[in-house]
């Protein structure tokens, strides 16, 4: 990526030096609720940045494909027809060699790999932003745009968020804030501090969660799973492990190092039921929190820097585990589990299932203590 020229407001991003001698193009995807930002950072990024061809980024959005095709950038009725157009004009322009810019909303994981499959035949760098900006901040941003897109769906967009992986097929991963700017963390990971004495921990204590898959608050269900993680530390659980994932010198200590990451995400795993709780309809009494993992990931990454998570592989590999620990619950054949394991890679899901196993045991409804009194 060459810069055109210095401006003021110009995006500190460059193009990776691996991909400067054999041009290839790039596919930018923004991920990011409605009224983030995103079509402003892809205004800057087309008018303060050109591709190694010289040549300026496309801005591929699916609001101007529709209103191309229904003169209304608010009609929802023909998404099919909407992203048809843009998955064919992203396929023309890469093969013309033109870096595309594709912005919408692109927070479901099921739409990122549409597109990654879409290009799969065509060499390019595939790079993604996502937008960490609070959902109060894209209500009064929707104030100054001329579509206003209704408080109710900027939050069952938050509901929807599924963050992006490099096992998707990205080839580098970006976060940006509410002022557009690049987050940039840290190379190195001195020490995983423990999240049990973070503000969001306590928010969660005493937090009754009405629900008959529960037996304790949500702060105790917290500990209890982080104590069940715990267990996978002792010496039986790492020979267990070694025979189960075929691990070596190197990957124990990666194994060692993820079942540290995981007892800190237990601690605050399902922080978003605090958001999303409604009563079932049963007259049961009992609570429903549908997606309240998406809702954790969302309001833990705007939390970054006050929960001490500055290493952004960390904070993306973290942000993966709160976010798709439901997803061992619907898994329930070979066929779907080949398919997950596919779409996550082999250690993710590992570490998913043993996640998976410790969320049941902190719920107190089932027999097995594991270790946890």
């Amino acid at each position: 990526m060459a810069k055109k020229k210095k401006q003021p407001n110009s995006i500190p991003y460059q193009k990776p030096k691996e991909e400067e001698k054999d041009f290839i193009p790039e596919c930018i995807v923004l991920v990011g609720i409605s009224g983030c930002g995103k079509s402003t950072f892809a205004k800057n990024l087309q008018e303060n940045f050109t591709d190694q061809n010289g040549k300026p980024y496309i801005i591929l959005s699916s609001d101007n494909i529709r209103k191309e095709l229904t003169g209304d950038m608010n009609n929802q009725e023909h998404n099919e027809e909407v992203f048809t157009l843009l998955h064919r004009r992203l396929k023309e322009q890469l093969r013309l060699k033109n870096s595309v810019i594709i912005d919408a909303t692109n927070l479901k994981l099921k739409n990122r790999r549409a597109y990654l499959n879409c290009i799969k035949k065509i060499p390019c760098f595939k790079t993604v932003f996502i937008f960490s900006v609070p959902r109060r901040t894209c209500e009064e941003n929707q104030l100054k745009r001329d579509r206003k897109v209704p408080c109710e769906v900027l939050k069952r967009q938050e509901m929807s968020f599924e963050i992006p992986f490099y096992e998707e097929g990205w080839d580098k991963i970006f976060f940006v804030d509410s002022e557009g700017n690049i987050i940039k963390g840290l190379t190195d990971i001195k020490k995983i501090n423990s999240l049990k004495e973070s503000k969001i921990f306590r928010e969660q204590v005493g937090f009754n969660q009405r629900t008959k898959h529960h037996l304790y608050t949500l702060d105790e269900h917290s500990e209890r799973v982080a104590r069940a993680i715990e267990t996978y530390k002792t010496p039986s659980k790492i020979l267990e492990a070694q025979r189960m994932f075929d691990l070596d010198k190197n990957t124990v200590q990666l194994y060692l190092y993820t079942i540290e990451l995981l007892q800190q995400v237990a601690y605050i795993h399902d922080y978003g039921k605090m958001f999303v709780g409604i009563p079932k309809d049963d007259g049961s009494g009992d609570y429903k929190y549908f997606n309240h993992h998406n809702v954790s990931a969302y309001e833990i990454m705007l939390n970054m820097n006050q929960l001490g998570l500055t290493n952004i592989d960390f904070i993306l590999d973290f942000l993966f585990y709160v976010n798709y620990h439901m997803q061992p619950f619907f898994i329930n054949t070979p066929k779907a589990e080949k398919k997950w394991k596919e779409i996550f890679g082999d250690w993710k899901f590992n570490m998913l299932t043993i996640f998976n196993k410790c969320d049941i045991i902190g719920s107190g409804t089932r027999k097995e203590r594991v270790g946890v009194n």
